[in-house]
């Protein structure tokens, strides 16, 4: 029996919990995060430098965050996508 985010308890069989994959975050020493920041296409080319130095120098600021990576990841119909990385 499990209480989901809306409130109500859902009912598994032991042969549906046995058929599937758990997976137990809690045990995890570490969580990846990765989150896209979108930017205007009229940004001046020395601000989109800075983007991921700033946001490394951003997440290195807390202590319970481990920097992994921040790039340019696509351009979109509306905007320059970055990528970012990193684990709580």
């Amino acid at each position: 029996r499990i209480r989901s985010l809306s409130g109500e308890q859902l009912i598994f069989s032991n042969t549906d919990i046995l058929k599937s994959r758990i997976r137990n975050y809690k045990r995890m020493s570490e969580r990846r995060v990765v989150f896209s920041l979108n930017v205007d296409y009229d940004t001046p080319v020395e601000k989109l430098q800075e983007i991921p130095q700033l946001v490394k120098s951003l997440l290195e600021k807390s202590q319970q965050t481990r920097f992994d990576r921040c790039h340019f990841f696509e351009f979109t119909d509306t905007a320059l996508r970055f990528e970012t990385v990193y684990y709580v």
